[in-house]
């Protein structure tokens, strides 16, 4: 019974000796910290980078459109749904977008649009819509696709800050934004 006792001692010594040995020379060789802290390189301008899910990006463009229009964004894809008036009857209007961004604009590529439940060539539409519709300052429609070409300066007009959208990816229900000029 003596052996036990030595043995279980040997070993709660030895665990012991490991600890005490493996925190001694974690002490001792500890980097000096000094040479590991930089002074920040971030200026004041630093940007934020914000990500929203599509449900706060469908209410932000809600509250902020007509009221007889409706952006439905899902991770199915966007519809832009809205009543048409022609000798005072509503005609609905449905419009599927796909949104891109590249460098400082936003790209809507028309892919659908169906008008009271009919599908309409797009290229027409497309057409009818270039040549009679003004878009707002900022806005232009592509001379070479189905595409409403939105430059993201129309956002930082409009805001107090310099807002970026970087990453558009309804699909995966995110939106990626840089506000600058927040600190």
């Amino acid at each position: 019974m003596n052996n036990i006792w030595k043995v279980l001692f040997i070993i709660l010594f030895s665990i012991n000796a490991i600890v005490i040995g493996t925190i001694g020379y974690k002490v001792i060789t500890l980097p000096d910290y000094d040479q590991l802290s930089e002074p920040s390189t971030q200026s004041k301008d630093s940007n934020l980078q914000v990500v929203a899910n599509n449900e706060t990006i469908e209410k932000i463009i809600n509250d902020n459109i007509d009221d007889n229009m409706y952006v439905n964004v899902s991770t199915s894809g966007i519809e832009i749904e809205t009543l048409y008036s022609v000798l005072n009857i509503n005609v609905p209007v449905n419009v599927s977008i796909e949104p891109l961004v590249k460098d400082d604009q936003i790209i809507l590529q028309l892919k659908d649009i169906d008008i009271a439940r009919f599908s309409v060539s797009l290229d027409l539409i497309y057409d009818t819509l270039k040549n009679h519709v003004t878009l707002d300052n900022g806005m232009e429609f592509s001379d070479d696709a189905p595409e409403i070409i939105i430059d993201s300066k129309v956002f930082k007009q409009q805001l107090e800050y310099d807002v970026t959208i970087d990453e558009i990816d309804y699909k995966n229900d995110k939106w990626y934004f840089s506000v600058d000029g927040l600190f």
